[in-house]
């Protein structure tokens, strides 16, 4: 699979504005709902300077135009708000809707809304889901294959423009979490701090992963552990009891 352009159109944004600039944030939340509806909620922090300039030259994507004209279908745009944050900062938050998860996954496969990479839901053999989100495929760079961007991205690193940047990925569900790369893991919802310069790096790869589990299998698994522990201490007993007499 090729990136979507309007994935490395971000990173492309991210990339020159975190050399010439000293606040760069972006945090994405996206929430499943028990009944399958969900919701996404990104927040980009940005200097007034570097947002002025792209509004003019027409390079900024997050806009109400362009993401109400890329909505996919089954989804709709709740809010949007660009605002300043004192006098050199901005901030943008985008909140979306959407009616099932094939809205999302025509997101991730079409790049609509800015959403950012290929999104993959899938269940083991035991009935457990695999949610797998993949950012960034090893040997892919700013432009989406190698050559000239390399040398950008090692020049941002040498000078440790990127050392301090991060893309904030949070996914919350009605399921519970088995097991994750996240970088925090709490009871349904999974935290990923992925650094900018991991994004950026030719050699490297972002994967997000997370094994999750309906809560009422969770539960009967707990009950089954629980009754087959009970029942041996209680044969336990009763054969000393036995030995007793």
């Amino acid at each position: 699979m090729i990136l979507q352009k309007r994935f490395w159109t971000w990173v492309t944004i991210l990339l020159f504005f975190s050399f010439f600039s000293s606040c760069l944030e972006y945090d994405e939340t996206l929430v499943l709902n028990k009944d399958g509806t969900g919701s996404m909620k990104q927040v980009l922090r940005l200097e007034t300077r570097f947002h002025d300039s792209l509004m003019k030259t027409g390079r900024l994507p997050m806009t109400r135009p362009a993401i109400e004209k890329s909505m996919p279908p089954g989804s709709k745009l709740l809010d949007f708000s660009d605002v300043p944050l004192g006098d050199q900062h901005r901030v943008i938050t985008v909140d979306m809707f959407f009616e099932n998860l094939a809205s999302v996954f025509e997101m991730a496969q079409s790049g609509r809304a800015n959403f950012i990479g290929d999104l993959k839901w899938e269940k083991d053999y035991l009935g457990r889901i695999k949610y797998r989100r993949v950012l960034k495929k090893k040997g892919e760079t700013i432009l989406g294959s190698g050559g000239s961007s390399d040398g950008i991205v090692k020049y941002g690193m040498d000078k440790g423009f990127l050392a301090n940047y991060t893309m904030n990925f949070s996914f919350e569900s009605p399921y519970g979490v088995v097991k994750s790369n996240a970088s925090k893991v709490e009871i349904n919802k999974v935290v990923w701090n992925v650094p900018l310069r991991d994004l950026l790096d030719p050699e490297k790869e972002v994967i997000l992963t997370a094994l999750l589990e309906k809560r009422s299998n969770v539960i009967l698994i707990g009950s089954i552990y629980g009754a087959v522990i009970l029942g041996v201490f209680a044969l336990i007993f009763l054969l000393i009891r036995k030995r007793k007499y």
